[in-house]
């Protein structure tokens, strides 16, 4: 029995990992990340709504929160993956995740009990917002453009799978906590954690070992603007030539505008038309994960992403 059981412990290391090492790591962060952005989201969303509680502008505020977060996805996804191609995948990560740490804490000082007129104080909050997402644009098409590098060809799929289902899980437990979090905690916790999701984010990319031929193959691409204007249209072209992808891009773009409108809405309806204390809204919110097996179905396409360039992940990605 112990010897059996000995030998057992002795594996479990192997038995833990995710594909291999480098996987496992960029999975963890990629999910510990994600779940402090989702944390972080709904906690500003439930933020803003008690500051303007039954104000009339109180959904606007709302709204603001999300269109932030939006509109660097459609004005800089499109050109970050250009960038991205040419620069260290494993270096623009750790750069992003720094970034965005420093300016979700440049938010606490407005989460204190200071006599800051409410404008300055939403004015700083849809500033930083969208900053952090224009920087997550340069992020995401790094992460996936970097799964080449630490996965075998073999095995992109499963890794696929795997990241999928972390994006599902995150979204299911940062929606869960985020209103136990605000209300027990208070807005200042929910926005360390989501700065410390990013630095744990930082230390386990910067644990990858990726090859410096990889790094140098990227670096190695011509910068001159009429080249980063050429891949952008061969990207807009490729996109526009399979039907594959222009039907989930068309079926995401819908769902995205749907889930905008359901995401400033849903608040005002489920704390004061139907009385849910605040500390559960969340729950409410993660109940669309369980629904999100749809999302799987576009594995294949994005199985073929894989093999594309990052500016490529980073357009579809960006105008869904």
């Amino acid at each position: 029995m112990f010897p059996h059981f000995s030998k057992r412990l002795r594996t479990f290391p192997k038995r833990a990992l995710l594909i291999n090492r480098n996987y496992t790591l960029l999975w963890l962060g990629g999910t510990i990340s994600l779940i402090g952005d989702v944390l972080f989201t709904m906690m500003l969303i439930l933020w803003v709504g008690t500051l303007l509680e039954n104000q009339s502008a109180a959904p606007l505020a709302v709204s603001g929160v999300v269109l932030a977060a939006a509109l660097p996805a459609l004005l800089i996804g499109p050109f970050a993956g250009v960038f991205v191609d040419r620069w260290p995948k494993q270096r623009t990560m750790r750069i992003m995740d720094a970034l965005r740490a420093v300016l979700v804490c440049s938010l606490l000082p407005i989460s204190l009990p200071l006599p800051l007129p409410l404008a300055l104080r939403l004015t700083i909050m849809y500033l930083v917002v969208a900053a952090v997402s224009g920087l997550s644009q340069f992020f995401t098409p790094a992460a996936k453009a970097i799964l080449k590098e630490v996965v075998p060809e073999e095995r992109l799929t499963r890794a696929s799978a795997l990241t999928v289902g972390a994006g599902v899980f995150s979204w299911a437990i940062g929606s869960t906590c985020a209103g136990i979090c605000y209300v027990s905690l208070g807005a200042g916790w929910a926005i360390a954690l989501n700065a410390a999701s990013f630095a744990c984010s930082w230390v386990l990319v910067g644990r990858m070992r990726v090859s410096a031929a990889a790094e140098r193959r990227a670096s190695a691409h011509p910068t001159s603007l009429r080249r980063v204007l050429t891949e952008l249209r061969e990207g807009l072209r490729f996109i526009g030539g399979q039907l594959q992808l222009r039907t989930l891009l068309l079926t995401e773009s819908l769902f995205a505008f749907g889930w905008g409108i359901v995401s400033v809405l849903a608040f005002f309806y489920i704390t004061q038309n139907i009385h849910v204390p605040v500390s559960l809204f969340g729950l409410f919110s993660a109940v669309p994960a369980i629904g999100a097996s749809w999302e799987p179905c576009s594995l294949i396409v994005r199985r073929e992403n894989l093999e594309q360039p990052a500016s490529m992940l980073a357009r579809f990605s960006s105008l869904g």
